[in-house]
């Protein structure tokens, strides 16, 4: 099996010593742990970057979003249902500006009161 050997400067010779300890009392070697953290860096920072790749935010970049070439939709117009439908989706898929605006053309029906009953 291969190895390999890890250089400790001196100003960290205390703190590797209590790792050793640490380890042992935990039934662990100081070589099982560095190998640990080695596998999950290497799975969080491929290939390269550390940044996040862009394909982590396929799923809502998908989504339907309000552009210039795409009007936000006309809340006055639609039905208490489907605001009330629109509340009850997940924070990222309707912005907090049109949640305020929402609650104000329900609190404009006389329905906000039970609106908030109903999502809580």
């Amino acid at each position: 099996m291969p190895t390999a050997t890890h250089w400790v400067p001196e100003q960290l010779w205390q703190t590797w010593k209590k790792f050793v300890e640490i380890a042992r009392r935990e039934g662990r070697s100081a070589g099982e742990i560095l190998n640990e953290f080695i596998t999950n860096y290497v799975r969080i920072h491929e290939p390269g970057n550390p940044q996040w790749p862009l394909d982590r935010f396929q799923e809502r970049s998908q989504e339907s979003t309000p552009s210039l070439a795409k009007p936000a939709p006309d809340y006055t117009k639609m039905t208490d249902c489907e605001l009330l439908d629109l509340l009850r989706e997940p924070p990222w898929r309707v912005s907090d500006f049109d949640r305020m605006h929402i609650r104000f053309i329900l609190k404009r029906r006389g329905l906000l009161a039970k609106a908030e009953a109903h999502l809580n």
